[in-house]
């Protein structure tokens, strides 16, 4: 992976996999929190991911980052934060959630997070996440969870009839739109699974 970042963003090799990248846009900005949740190392627990305190951290400082123009903030993990399937399977090297998913949700709301991109299971999803204030804190905004699904996974990996699908969100001044849409290998044209605008309101300067 060290590899392909150096490949496509000439990133170093021996920078964290926990960071933040800023995009600029023409009308926003977008603040990426990249988070590594494969930490776990070969062993049976291989397939659970896990981000710990780095990407707690790197959360927290979506929260604290100096906002210059209309921006929205998105963390982007592999490892699901929410299920995505009907039904999870047990198998013997665990299942694809990330043991820390309530923490890492939790830290998003907090720190303003408009849309989470999870991954594992190539599944097509979306679904929203905002967790009710105990008495005497304050009600955080509400976030986004995409399951992008996946252009390229072979048909073995897919349950079902699913077919590849792939994720376009639109940033515009003050709305994201995402169209969500099946990739045919037939070169016909695919449905539309979604297409709507996420009820998010950008950060602004103070």
């Amino acid at each position: 992976f060290r590899v392909f970042l150096n490949t496509l963003q000439g990133r170093e090799f021996k920078h964290p996999l926990d960071y933040i990248e800023k995009v600029r846009l023409k009308e926003a900005d977008i603040l990426v929190g990249a988070l590594n949740s494969c930490r776990i190392v070969s062993t049976n627990w291989t397939e659970y991911g896990y981000a710990g305190q780095s990407g707690i951290d790197i959360i927290k400082q979506l929260g604290s980052e100096k906002i210059d123009r209309p921006t929205f903030k998105v963390v982007a993990i592999h490892h699901h934060l929410l299920p995505v399937n009907q039904v999870e399977a047990p198998k013997k090297n665990g299942v694809t959630l990330s043991l820390d998913a309530s923490r890492i949700l939790e830290a998003s709301q907090a720190s303003g997070v408009h849309i989470a991109l999870h991954g594992h299971q190539h599944m097509p999803h979306l679904a929203s996440y905002q967790s009710l204030p105990g008495v005497g804190q304050e009600q955080s905004a509400g976030l986004t969870v995409v399951s992008n699904g996946s252009v390229g996974v072979a048909a073995t990996r897919r349950p079902g009839e699913e077919r590849n699908t792939y994720c376009v969100l639109t940033f515009s001044r003050d709305s994201i739109r995402l169209k969500m849409r099946e990739l045919r290998s037939d070169q016909k044209s695919g449905n539309y699974l979604y297409d709507l605008t996420i009820d998010a309101k950008p950060a602004m300067p103070s």
